[in-house]
């Protein structure tokens, strides 16, 4: 069977903040494919749409589509690697990203939906579990079936039931709660949110770092302030915590606009739930994820904090 070809005139042309699999999605259903696996096999091509493409695959997705590869390499999370992706440019570990394949599960703004029934690729970054453009938590599960919104079926805005996103409820928050993960947004590229990222940006400890170096400490940080979880002071394995993300980093960004004070209470927290060593060695291991000479204010204050010779 032969692949229709793509013309202009479909005008599947992807949307700069949309996520590589939702596109491949709506590429699927503009040309007449049942699910976009079948279209990827049809193409000899695996039948999981990726986030993560070898570039092969990206070249599949090109040809189908008639987009450059360079336009679709932009909406992914850069090829195959066991430890980081590239999100919009900036570099954040594997643990930072919701999944990869079809059907791990999704969260959606229903609002955001019903202006344009594409996949924000927003909503695939572990700590971003609010809309700051709507005010809204996300949902990632059916109001009317119950179960977790997946990437299954042919129309990424309905439920396998049937069901369509756009008209399900979800929570409305205040702007104080929204406020990380605005500011998350804006540093991850949201040019809608970039005077909240230049507000932590120009903080002088933070003033060294990258964008998404600043991302993974406040998601490190804002965990720590709300609670307890397996791994200390990680990105990996936020537990139910992450249902609360938007609260963990408005806390995290109180505490770096009252530095040094707010760190050194978050510290304090660390100290007392998982002792002074353990505490200096998650430092430690956060510390080696940064790039050679970055994030030197925070480093020193800990040393300070902790009364060791060197961090």
């Amino acid at each position: 069977m032969s692949l229709p070809t793509p013309s202009p005139a479909i005008g599947i042309t992807p949307y700069t903040d949309e996520s590589l699999v939702g596109f491949i999605f709506r590429l699927a259903k503009r040309v007449g494919y049942g699910t976009a696996g079948g279209m990827l096999a049809l193409a000899n091509a695996r039948r999981i749409p990726t986030n993560r493409p070898e570039l092969s695959l990206l070249e599949v997705y090109s040809a189908l589509s008639k987009v450059p590869v360079a336009d679709l390499e932009a909406l992914g999370w850069g090829p195959p690697d066991r430890k980081r992706g590239i999100f919009r440019g900036r570099i954040l570990q594997n643990a930072m990203f919701r999944g990869t394949a079809t059907y791990s599960t999704r969260t959606i703004c229903p609002h955001c939906l019903s202006e344009a029934a594409y996949y924000r690729a927003w909503w695939d970054i572990v700590p971003i579990t609010a809309c700051p453009i709507h005010n809204v938590y996300l949902i990632n599960s059916c109001g009317r079936c119950g179960d977790d919104l997946r990437w299954t079926g042919r129309d990424i805005a309905a439920c396998k039931c049937g069901a369509v996103l756009q008209d399900l409820q979800t929570r409305p928050l205040s702007v104080t709660e929204i406020g990380g993960s605005a500011t998350i947004q804006g540093l991850l590229g949201d040019s809608r949110f970039e005077a909240q990222a230049v507000a932590v940006r120009c903080q002088p400890h933070l003033s060294d770092m990258t964008d998404g170096e600043i991302v993974e400490f406040l998601w490190r940080l804002g965990l720590e302030l709300i609670g307890p979880r397996p791994k200390i002071f990680s990105v990996e394995h936020p537990g139910n915590l992450v249902l609360d993300a938007h609260i963990a980093l408005k806390e995290a960004l109180g505490a770096i606009h009252r530095w040094p004070d707010g760190f050194s209470e978050a510290a304090d927290i660390m100290i007392e739930r998982w002792g002074r060593l353990r505490t200096i060695s998650a430092f430690r291991r956060w510390r080696d994820t940064l790039q050679q000479g970055h994030g030197q204010a925070i480093v020193d204050t800990i040393t300070k904090k902790l009364e060791i010779n060197a961090l």
